[in-house]
């Protein structure tokens, strides 16, 4: 996995399945990488359909945690 962003921000490499940009330094893209719970333990990675991705999804507990098993090519699932 890359270094972190500046900020304490995990990196965030292209979709392996379609190369869409999930994390774009210029445009910070919210509707891809946030939290599932109000306290914050549970995260998602999603390659959303709807900005150009595929619609794969991480699942993880930590946004370094999605970061990671984002980066390693993993998917817990693919909405569409």
């Amino acid at each position: 996995m890359r270094s972190k962003k500046s900020g304490g921000q995990p990196s965030f490499q292209r979709c392996v399945a379609c190369d869409f940009n999930v994390f774009d330094e210029e445009h910070v893209r919210i509707d891809c990488i946030y939290p599932l719970n109000r306290e914050r333990t549970e995260w998602n990675c999603y390659c959303n359909p709807s900005l150009g991705g595929c619609g794969r999804v991480v699942y993880g507990r930590t946004q370094s945690e999605i970061a990671k098993f984002w980066n390693d090519g993993d998917t817990s699932e693919v909405i569409v």
